[in-house]
């Protein structure tokens, strides 16, 4: 719906909507995000029908121009997106 729609979510409206897991303050993010990744997450998270393919190429589909400038530099073509 998020990504559709362009709701944004405070974030324990993304708790109980299923998007993040856990909430914590600015300041611990960081740290949170590399013990997260240490853990082996997303394969701890219970996500069964999580395709770390298909949400690759969806992230890819909606960020065509920054996935073009960050994967080839410099980009001079005009933005396309297949959208």
């Amino acid at each position: 719906e998020g990504v559709l729609t362009g709701r944004r979510y405070g974030s324990t409206d993304a708790i109980r909507a299923g998007i993040v897991d856990e909430e914590c303050e600015v300041g611990e993010l960081m740290v949170r995000a590399e013990e997260i990744a240490e853990a082996g997450l997303p394969d701890n998270l219970n996500a069964a029908n999580f395709d770390a393919a298909s949400f690759r190429q969806m992230k890819i589909e909606l960020y065509t121009d920054a996935y073009r400038a960050l994967s080839m530099g410099s980009v001079d073509a005009e933005p396309e997106s297949r959208l």
